[in-house]
């Protein structure tokens, strides 16, 4: 019996703790004042003082957390979790290594050997995330370890949580080719698709029932792309990974604006749930989408509704998010935040010198 998707959730929120506790940790373990193991400890208390949060605040459903904490970057950790590192001659990095703490900083700070990768702005935020590099000899593979501990750990607390990655071609979107590659990373797509099915079959063998796939790609405009492009590589990748019964329940997020061609796209794709932006800021950009949501997507997929705008400090509208909900026209619908919570701060409640 597969769990019904969460009523109320988030797509993710800040890592960095009440008190900067993440912060305080990265700059001891760096500075060699704390080993990895003291690391380790301290975020691994974060996250389950986090999760413990978040279920008091009322996200007590299973799966309606999602395990989105990193220790650096997001988009790193599924290039990670794929076999997706940069390859430079010499550098001695080897997928495998993908759980060590010195191997990943070196990815995300560089070392006296090798430079850091590139960092650019996430889509129109003011996060910035590590550019991931494809070379032509870059041969993809699954490496699970890290979203399996992440589930066991919030399990064994008491937390049934849903694990985050990259979808396959936001990832692929976002990534760069190496020096002298003779393929776009988009051409590669078939080959990544296999490895997400086999993340996603030791989530399910390891028993999660939920994982979600971050697919801004889809509403976003990608140097050297088309939206129309993009939306047949959805197509294809999910008509693949929703193929295979031997998987978790697919949660596909669209944050950042509104879908054009993905939307008929995703209504067709088989996923179980689709998440999207339906914040104040997107309508007014695009009036007419709630409209197209409740003609296209089926009674067979979950809408999640993004009202709560996550790049936003101030207090919902309630009043005109019911609204919104009501207008869709559904027997059911979860609500959620429009994009992840990472952009806004973690509590005033710490900040005893803001002008208020």
């Amino acid at each position: 019996m597969t769990t019904p998707f969460p009523t109320a959730t988030i797509t993710g929120y800040p890592r960095i703790g009440a008190r900067r506790e993440q912060k305080k940790a990265l700059e001891a373990y760096w500075a060699g004042r704390i080993d990895a193991a003291d690391f380790t400890r301290s975020v691994h208390t974060l996250r389950i003082d986090t999760y413990r949060r978040l279920a008091q605040l009322g996200l007590s459903e299973d799966y309606a957390i999602p395990a989105s904490y990193s220790h650096y970057d997001h988009v790193l950790d599924t290039a990670l979790a794929v076999g997706l590192i940069p390859s430079a001659p010499g550098d001695g990095a080897d997928a495998d290594s993908a759980g060590s703490l010195e191997h990943y900083f070196a990815l995300a700070r560089g070392t006296a050997q090798r430079a850091p990768l590139e960092m650019t702005k996430w889509f129109d935020t003011n996060y910035h995330y590590l550019v991931p590099e494809l070379a032509d000899s870059t041969t993809f593979t699954a490496h699970s370890q890290q979203l399996l501990s992440l589930a066991a750990e919030a399990k064994a607390a008491g937390h049934l949580v849903r694990p985050v990655l990259v979808g396959p071609v936001t990832l692929l979107a976002l990534t760069k080719s190496s020096p002298g590659a003779t393929t776009l990373p988009l051409d590669r797509l078939d080959e990544l698709t296999l490895v997400f099915r086999d993340l996603l079959t030791a989530l399910s063998h390891a028993g999660v029932d939920w994982v979600q796939l971050d697919e801004p790609a889809l509403v976003a405009d990608i140097p050297g792309s088309t939206d129309a492009r993009l939306a047949e590589a959805a197509r294809r990748s999910y008509a693949t990974l929703t193929s295979y019964v031997d998987r978790p329940q697919l949660f596909v997020t669209t944050p950042y604006g509104s879908l054009d061609n993905g939307l008929p796209t995703l209504a067709e794709s088989g996923v179980d749930a689709l998440g999207v932006d339906l914040s104040a800021a997107t309508r007014r950009i695009d009036p007419d989408y709630p409209r197209r949501l409740a003609a296209t997507v089926p009674a067979s997929i979950r809408l999640v509704a993004g009202v709560v705008d996550g790049r936003n400090v101030w207090a919902d509208d309630l009043v005109s998010s019911l609204d919104v909900l009501t207008g869709l026209g559904r027997e059911s619908v979860s609500v959620s935040t429009s994009t992840s919570l990472l952009h806004v701060p973690y509590t005033v409640s710490q900040e005893t010198s803001l002008p208020v």
